[in-house]
């Protein structure tokens, strides 16, 4: 188990290889991994995480979404992402099912922190679930995750205290509903209004 407060090169290849990383966001922190079965497992035996409760992923850029799920239901992502929001969209073949679970949508995110965003883009994308035993609250700082999660994670990145307590707003894109109320979800509400295009209507 090593702690870092910046991103190597030593780092990505470790993460590559399958390593399990705790990292700053722009939310919580979060425990990740890149998109391989046995990592994958790795983090839900870290976070003692039910098994069939799929996770998100984050990406880069907004743009790399269209590799790992397909937009529906809205134009464009404009405004809603980076930030602290995760939508769920129709998942392609490349996402391996560990990660959702054997679902057909992906939980995808874009988070708006500059070393989260420079891991996702050298290392990712990763898996993205908040640094925390389930059922235990979040992770707001580097300490607070090393506390809860201990040796089960190879990697601590320290990027100080995160700018939220509160997870990500979680919206359905397919169904046009909020899964999950946290940072931004008054902007995510309004967004539906003015973007989301199904027949349901938005909550």
């Amino acid at each position: 188990m090593s702690e870092v407060g910046a991103i190597t090169d030593k780092i990505v290849a470790r993460i590559r290889a399958g390593a399990v990383v705790v990292y700053p966001t722009d939310t919580v922190y979060g425990i990740g991994c890149v998109l391989d079965d046995d990592a994958v497992e790795r983090v839900y035996e870290a976070k003692g995480r039910e098994e069939g409760k799929p996770m998100s992923i984050a990406v880069h850029r907004v743009e790399d979404i269209a590799r790992y799920a397909m937009l529906v239901n809205v134009d464009t992502l404009e405004g809603l992402l980076p930030g602290a929001v995760t939508v769920v969209l129709p998942r392609t073949d490349i996402v391996p099912d560990r990660v959702t679970a054997g679902g057909t949508t992906i939980a995808v995110r874009v988070p708006d922190h500059p070393l989260a965003l420079e891991l996702v883009r050298r290392a990712g994308p990763l898996v993205a679930t908040s640094a925390n035993k389930s059922g235990m609250s979040a992770a707001t700082t580097c300490e607070e995750a090393r506390r809860q999660l201990g040796s089960a994670v190879d990697i601590y990145i320290d990027g100080g205290p995160c700018g939220e307590n509160l997870p990500s707003t979680v919206v359905d894109l397919v169904n046009g509903t909020i899964l999950r109320e946290g940072a931004a979800a008054s902007e995510v509400r309004e967004w539906m209004k003015r973007h989301w295009k199904g027949t349901s209507g938005p909550e």
